[in-house]
């Protein structure tokens, strides 16, 4: 089945860093519940599912050196963090079947302002999948410990989130 195959790739990804273990399912489970409640139809949920759970396959193309840095990036490691979304589009992009979940999964951290990576897409071109898939792995990041902060509680999670959302980078519906 096909969704077991992306949450092999979710796995195998998260087995990067001790500090990813669980993000995939994670992200991918706060994604469906969204998708299902703005009323996406079954196939965009299933696509918004499988991209969460690929999202970070580009990751394993940059260092644990900069993965687990404590400190703030440099940049050049903010450079190639910065290509991990490029990276996991690239992986699907030779498969037609594969090449839209790719591109739903590299642009996971795209914000409506422009300001994201990799592409500095604005809201309009970002799709209501797209935005969700950026809504779930932010929240998701915050919950989990990194090197570099403490994990947030879920209400000091929410609370940022919807203060992106606010600012005009994430999308509230999502």
């Amino acid at each position: 089945e096909i969704d077991a195959a992306f949450r092999v790739i979710g796995t195998f990804t998260d087995l990067k860093s001790y500090w990813l273990r669980g993000h995939a399912e994670g992200t991918s489970q706060l994604a469906e519940a969204a998708a299902w409640r703005v009323g996406l139809p079954e196939d965009e949920v299933a696509m918004v599912r499988r991209a969460a759970l690929a999202l970070d396959l580009g990751r394993v193309a940059v260092s644990n050196a900069i993965w687990e840095k404590p400190g703030p990036f440099g940049l050049t490691d903010w450079e190639r963090v910065q290509l991990h979304p490029y990276f996991t589009e690239r992986s699907f992009a030779h498969s037609p079947a594969l090449a839209p979940i790719g591109e739903l999964a590299g642009a996971h951290h795209e914000r409506l302002a422009g300001d994201g990576y990799h592409r500095k897409a604005q809201g309009p071109s970002l799709s209501r999948a797209a935005r969700i898939l950026a809504s779930a792995d932010v929240y998701q990041a915050m919950l989990e410990r990194r090197p570099h902060r403490p994990a947030l509680d879920a209400e000091a999670a929410q609370e940022q989130l919807l203060a992106e959302a606010a600012a005009g980078r994430l999308c509230p519906e999502a």
